[in-house]
């Protein structure tokens, strides 16, 4: 692994530490990163959504594809079950 995915995939964990630990979010879901994997400016991300407001073992899985420019999310493609995830709106 090169120094770009590696450069990548410290950023990928800051996205995470930054969903779970906002607290200007003031939400109780989290999500734990399952596998990550890097190729050039893109990181692959399997996790899983947790929500302790739906019951200790409610999870929703989903992956994100992420892609990366002078090491900045850029773009963001993140597939999931959005019937399932907390607060989220389709767009318009």
């Amino acid at each position: 692994m090169g120094e770009l995915e590696k450069r990548n995939l410290e950023v990928v964990k800051l996205w995470a530490e930054t969903y779970n630990n906002d607290v200007d979010r003031m939400v109780n879901e989290c999500y734990r990163i399952g596998r990550t994997h890097a190729a050039g400016d893109v990181v692959v991300v399997e996790a899983t959504l947790f929500d302790p407001d739906q019951g200790d073992e409610w999870r929703s899985p989903f992956c994100a594809i992420l892609t990366f420019k002078d090491g900045c999310i850029v773009e963001d493609r993140t597939y999931l079950d959005d019937t399932r995830w907390p607060g989220f709106q389709q767009p318009k």
